[in-house]
């Protein structure tokens, strides 16, 4: 495992301390690895919000998907 050395606020310090008793990790590096995990995992779903809304940009007069499939099935029920 690797490790680093960080600098925080002593108010960071009590906070961490409060959270490493009250939920019961076995230590600050847990619980500041259960945090960078955490914040990995934001991050990706902001890229994928992101790409999300790359996507869609220009289809705003388009059907949703939704619209697609009652209109198709109004069609089809048209035709019987």
């Amino acid at each position: 495992m690797e490790s680093m050395i960080i600098k925080t606020s002593p108010i960071l310090m009590d906070e961490l301390d409060y959270v490493v008793d009250k939920e019961h990790y076995r230590s600050k590096s847990d619980a500041i690895n259960d945090a960078i995990r955490f914040f990995i995992k934001k991050h990706k779903l902001s890229m994928v919000d992101w790409k999300i809304e790359r996507i869609r940009e220009g289809t705003e007069g388009l059907p949703s998907l939704t619209e697609a499939v009652v209109e198709s099935h109004e069609e089809e029920d048209e035709r019987l």
